[in-house]
């Protein structure tokens, strides 16, 4: 799911399309992220190239390049 700044839902995807639709957002569009996935860096870029702020994910994979402006957490996280 998209999140606006206020986090109110601006779209409902599912985690397959989750990239695809990200490219497709126009900058600052989106601020957060949540979905039921892997947090990929594939994911990371693309969101961080369209400035989002939050990504919350089921895990987090192998990140090699973390934003230092894109805040990237798992449910676990959340919950710990």
């Amino acid at each position: 799911m998209l999140y606006d700044d206020k986090w109110n839902e601006i779209n409902r995807i599912p985690v397959r399309n989750l990239a695809e639709e990200l490219k497709r957002i126009s900058h600052n569009q989106t601020y957060g992220v949540v979905f039921d996935g892997v947090v990929t860096q594939r994911i990371i870029d693309i969101a961080n190239e369209k400035n989002v702020k939050v990504i919350i994910g089921a895990r987090i994979g192998n990140i090699t390049k973390r934003p230092v402006n894109l805040v990237i957490l798992s449910f676990k996280d959340l919950i710990s």
